[in-house]
């Protein structure tokens, strides 16, 4: 394993306190942030009618990076309030961030059609 290698597979392992940083120095782009994220129905607008109720977080329609993220700092602008599913999700137990942090996040059919996600599934 090359010294990167190295760095990633330290980073994935789930028994140390996740590092955002470590994982931004190796290239994952935030990419957390680039997910969907579904509101649990009471992190919803309660006064949104059906219809037009939100049920996810809203992206940059530009970058399609989360709203909150302040991409000057790489970091969330709601972190104390954050929904569930962030506060719950850890990445590194993913497979598709290994793809992220080895080959980069280009595409998402680039992402999901990688080999590397063949050997984690063996």
């Amino acid at each position: 394993m090359n010294v990167r290698e190295q760095a990633i597979a330290r980073f994935l392992q789930a028994d140390r306190p996740l590092d955002c940083d470590e994982g931004r120095r190796l290239g994952c782009g935030t990419y957390c942030c680039s997910l969907i994220v579904r509101l649990a129905p009471d992190e919803q607008d309660p006064g949104a009618k059906d219809q037009n109720a939100k049920h996810c977080v809203d992206k940059d329609p530009e970058t399609g990076r989360c709203i909150y993220l302040d991409s000057e700092q790489s970091c969330c602008m709601v972190y104390d309030r954050r929904p569930r599913l962030c506060r719950e999700y850890d990445c590194r137990t993913d497979p598709l961030l290994k793809v992220v942090l080895q080959e980069g996040f280009h595409s998402l059919p680039r992402l999901v059609t990688s080999p590397l996600l063949d050997e984690d599934r063996h």
